[in-house]
Order: structure tokens, then sequence, then C-alpha cells
């Protein structure tokens, strides 16, 4: 699987991150429909990291983003 990405602008980002996990959810779940390689469309994970980009720690979350569309 891969897990490459196009990446973030920090620049570009909204104030509230509910339009940007919106975003790529939708856009998962199009490719699902599309390719059918995004078997869990609606899965984030979310870890943390320092100043320079280097993860403060190991633990990561997963979360299953369901809305009335799902």
């Amino acid at each position: 699987m891969d897990y490459d990405g196009e990446g973030l602008d920090e620049s570009q980002l909204p104030a509230a991150p509910l339009e940007l996990i919106e975003a790529w959810v939708r856009e998962a779940r199009e490719r699902q429909n599309a390719q059918g390689d995004v078997p869990e469309p609606e899965a984030i994970s979310i870890a943390t990291a320092d100043a320079a980009g280097a993860p403060v720690s190991t633990v990561t979350s997963t979360l299953l983003i369901r809305g009335e569309e799902a």
C-alpha cells in the first residue's frame, strides 16, 4: 500500500481543522469508490510532532470519522 501523499503547506491550512478533515474523508471515499484501494476511508491516524517535524511520541490514535453520508 502506498502511503505517500501531497504534503501540507501550513500557510494554506484553514483555521479550524474540521473543513480539512471532511475534505480528506471525502477524497478517500471517492478514491475507494473509483479504485478500491482505500479499505477504510473513514479511518484517520493522528500523531504529534515537534517544531522540527520529528514525532514527539510513537503513539498514534486512529479515529473513525462517520457522518450522515457514511
